[in-house]
């Protein structure tokens, strides 16, 4: 896989809601035909999110870090 850069905020750029959908669609298909797993094709952006949050509380212990990782205020 790619590393993101640290300088950018967004994983795919300027591209549209639709570009990145495809994008992502399309990279999740490869990788889960690449390691032969049809699950992997369940993942969502909102999977990986709350995957991301909940593995930071439990490093953290701190909600409110989490909260703010989140972008919620």
């Amino acid at each position: 896989m790619v590393r993101v850069p640290n300088n950018s905020e967004k994983v795919f750029g300027d591209a549209t809601k639709q570009t990145r959908s495809h994008l992502f669609k399309t990279q999740r298909e490869r990788v889960a035909k690449k390691l032969n797993n049809p699950r992997l094709k369940r993942i969502t952006f909102h999977t990986i999110r709350h995957w991301k949050a909940t593995a930071e509380y439990h490093k953290t212990k701190d909600i409110i870090h989490v909260q703010q990782l989140l972008g919620h205020k």
